[in-house]
């Protein structure tokens, strides 16, 4: 068993279990108030026992879901996560995986200047297929939690996104 450091908003807990394809290394994801995830460590389960996910896509599922959760906690501390917020929580997610946060931040745009203050402290990324990567996971955790948790979908227009990056 091994514990990563992650940041300030998640640690990750990797354990060797046994899956249908041989030894999975599967993450279990704490929160920042140190508490298991329990739908993403759900989710998680779900990958590598029900889909026999592979462990790279297992990987950029799991790195995906930790940076959406650093980045709403990083954007919303101060506030409440509105409807409105919560409709462009994605897209917000991408403008900062696009352009950056704080001093890596590469955008002069008004309307973006938050991203300066996040303190998550990411370097754009200029490739367009991973940022896709991103927003796939996030929206199959999204179909599924909607399917086994009844829960409003994050990313209800996520083929406007998709054909956007």
């Amino acid at each position: 068993m091994q514990l990563s450091g992650i940041g300030k908003w998640y640690r990750r807990i990797t354990i060797n279990i046994q899956g249908p394809n041989g030894l999975t290394a599967f993450r279990l994801v704490l929160l920042d108030d140190g508490h298991p995830g329990y739908i993403i460590n759900q989710y998680i389960y779900y990958l590598v026992c029900m889909k026999e996910t592979s462990q790279q896509k297992l990987d950029q599922s799991v790195r995906a879901l930790e940076h959406l959760y650093a980045y709403t906690l990083a954007r919303y501390s101060q506030g409440t996560l509105t409807a409105g917020a919560q409709q462009s929580l994605v897209g917000g997610f991408i403008d900062a995986k696009k352009h950056g946060t704080d001093e890596y931040c590469t955008t002069d745009m008004p309307h973006l200047q938050y991203l300066k203050g996040l303190g998550l402290n990411w370097k754009k990324i200029p490739n367009n297929s991973t940022i896709k990567r991103y927003v796939t996971a996030i929206n199959d955790f999204d179909k599924w939690q909607a399917t086994f948790h009844d829960a409003p979908r994050l990313n209800p227009s996520e083929n406007r996104f998709l054909n956007a990056w």
